[in-house]
């Protein structure tokens, strides 16, 4: 189904690298196992990673370069999609009258089952809509600041909030489901973003354990989809 591979890296790609200067991370890891197939894309500073049922060859472990997959993208969403190694190395991909080649990115790519959290002293519920205008609204206040924007968790409420000696500070008071101890934890605001405009949900999921630790965004109710985001190190 190309309807369902084109999801599937739509959900990732976002987190991959830009920069040539890290061909790896500019890709996006698909990997058959015995029961899934699984989606990965990273940069180093974020991950996403998305669960499929796609019915690849077992043992298919390649890492696909993204502008390549943003060309499969744009071929079409709809109908049967095909690919196969066609050579060594070299990926061919075929939808809706259209060949799309390119050549898998060798390397080994990173450990990511290691990066994923297996326990959080804190997790929390949250409606996607007030908790993205929010992180916008304190986002304006985090620009020269180093994008930073700090969450605070309590029982029941969470406060985000930026603030630049030269601008001023923006405290936004948002209602949330917590379980856990809460905390404090702070992220690079254009990552947030750019995780909210490339995902659909109601509601979130977010897990942390402690301030140094990654913080993990899930949708609520889906299992097949994960989001980590490497906090910021702040003082005070």
């Amino acid at each position: 189904s190309a309807e369902e591979f084109v999801k599937a890296v739509k959900s990732v790609i976002f987190a991959a690298a830009t920069d040539e200067g890290r061909p790896l991370l500019t890709g996006i890891k698909i990997k058959k196992t015995k029961d899934e197939t699984l989606f990965v894309a990273t940069d180093g500073y974020r991950l996403s990673l998305k669960r499929a049922t796609l019915p690849l060859k077992e043992g298919f472990d390649k890492v696909i370069p993204g502008k390549a997959l943003s060309h499969v993208l744009q071929t079409g969403q709809e109908g049967r999609l095909e690919f196969e190694e066609v050579e060594d190395g070299q990926i061919g991909f075929y939808i809706n009258n259209n060949e799309v080649y390119t050549r898998a990115i060798e390397g080994e790519y990173p450990a990511f089952e290691k990066i994923i959290p297996k326990t959080s002293t804190t997790s929390v519920v949250l409606e996607k809509e007030p908790f993205v205008k929010a992180v916008k609204t304190a986002s304006i206040f985090a620009k020269d600041n180093a994008n930073i924007v700090r969450f605070h968790f309590e029982k029941n409420s969470m406060t985000i909030s930026a603030n630049t000696p030269q601008i001023g500070e923006s405290k936004i008071d948002v209602d949330i489901e917590t379980e856990g101890e809460g905390g404090d934890i702070a992220f690079n605001s254009r990552f947030l973003l750019d995780f909210f405009s490339n995902i659909n949900a109601e509601k979130l999921v977010f897990e942390m354990n402690g301030s140094l630790n990654p913080g993990v965004f899930k949708i609520e109710g889906d299992d097949s989809f994960l989001h980590i985001i490497m906090p910021v190190r702040v003082q005070g």
